[in-house]
């Protein structure tokens, strides 16, 4: 699969993939997730999931925790990923 996004992704949540819909065979959901300068996002989903920031800089809060990350380049540094376990909830800034 390739993706492609000639004039960006917009803001919000775009699915890429889906457990019940385009490219099911995959077994996950998969999408990008923009926020807008000052944005918040809270997710209380039921499935474990993986948060992978490709730029930006973002506050993460979990329940036992929170982390600032900051990534200025996709390719030329290092990801910072955050992996919650089913039910736990995560906020974004």
């Amino acid at each position: 699969m390739q993706i492609k996004q000639p004039r960006g992704f917009p803001q919000g949540y775009t699915p890429i993939t889906a457990i019940t819909g385009p490219h099911a065979d995959l077994l996950l959901d998969f999408g990008i997730l923009k926020l807008p300068g000052g944005g918040r996002y809270t997710s209380e989903a039921a499935l474990e999931r993986a948060y992978l920031l490709m730029d930006g800089e973002v506050r993460l809060e979990w329940e036992g925790g929170s982390r600032l990350i900051r990534r200025r380049s996709l390719f030329d540094e290092s990801p910072s990923c955050l992996h919650l376990a089913a039910g736990e909830d995560l906020a974004l800034n």
